[in-house]
This record gives C-alpha cells, structure tokens and sequence, in this order.
C-alpha cells in the first residue's frame, strides 16, 4: 500500500503525528488513568521510597468497581434511534430505514463494541470506535455494515482542526494498527 500510494501514505503519518502531537497530554493521561484504575496505584519510586520507611504501600481499588457499576448502568441503558422523514422521504421509507439501522445497532457486536468505548472512557477520558463494512464469509461478494472497537483509543486519530466533539467536521481520521509481515503479504501481494 504505501509503495502504491506514496503521497497519500504520507500525508496519513503527518496526519497523524500532527494528532499525536495535539493530543499528547490526553494521551499520556489516558495511559495513567488505565494504569491507576486498573492496579497499579503507586509508581515504581513511590514504592521504594515506602518500603524504605518500612510502610507496606496498601491499594484500595474502588475506582474498578465504579467503572465496572458504570458499564453496567450504561448496558441497560442502550442508545435508542428514531428516524424521522423529511421533506423528500415519505413514511414507509423513514420507517424501513430505521429498522436497518435498528438491525444493525443492535446487532451482537455493536453492543461489545459500546461496552469496550464505555468502559474506555469512563476510565481514560474519551475512547474510539468505527463503522465498517465485512463481507458475510470469505467467498461471498456481499458486505455487511460492522461495528468495530479499538483495544487502544489512543491509536485513534482525527484532524487537528475539528471543532466538534465527536470530530464528525474533521477532513480526515484513521488509526494505527500492526500486522505480521505474513498477514501483511496475504492481503497486500508480496510485490510490496
């Protein structure tokens, strides 16, 4: 791909230095807050420093528990659409575009994907996920609109100057990702 298409390769790694250099303080703050919330309480320097004083450097975990209370209350409470017809879509069409985009909101996977971008940010601050198409299985010519989550957020990134919160105004986003040179050549072409 980045022999291919140099420009655009390119242009995607400024993209996103330019993001990872915006964003860097909420990014090393969503790494803390994961690493605090899920055990680790005490840094390596605040432990010996403890253990110097003969103290035992003691955890009470109850930021866990919250956030696991959180994902919960947010499961039971799932987002409901509505679709509304305009002035050029009549009822019946309003009403069958919105049991597809029922059917698929609700689709298994769209609710681990809502639990992994709540869980996300109730511990980190903010979380990322995408929507995108699948094929049904592997010799099929058929897509599918998927839900996907990210492990990491903050491999996510989005155009500086977005104003909204949700940068749906941004000219560009992707994500980083990593790949086996043999996954990379299945998909790619050993040319590259």
């Amino acid at each position: 791909m980045p022999k291919k298409a140099e420009r655009l390769a390119h242009k995607a790694c400024i993209a996103c230095e330019k993001w990872r250099e915006y964003f860097k303080y909420n990014i090393d703050q969503y790494h803390m807050m994961h690493t605090f919330v899920l055990g680790q309480q005490w840094t390596d320097d605040e432990e010996e420093m403890l253990k110097t004083f003969k103290k035992v450097p003691l955890v009470s975990n109850k930021l866990a528990t919250m956030a696991n209370s959180l994902c919960g209350e947010q499961q039971q409470n799932t987002p409901q659409l509505q679709v509304v017809p305009v002035a050029n879509c009549d009822e019946q069409t309003a009403k069958i575009r919105e049991l597809v985009v029922k059917d698929i909101m609700f689709s298994t996977s769209a609710h681990t994907v809502y639990q992994v971008a709540a869980s996300q940010a109730f511990i980190g601050g903010f979380s990322a996920f995408c929507i995108d198409t699948d094929y049904v299985h592997q010799k099929s010519f058929e897509l599918d609109i998927v839900y996907r989550h990210f492990k990491d957020a903050t491999r996510c990134y989005w155009d500086v100057g977005a104003e909204r919160v949700n940068k749906t105004d941004g000219m560009h986003c992707g994500y980083i990702t990593r790949m086996t040179r043999v996954k990379f050549r299945e998909i790619y072409g050993k040319d590259l």
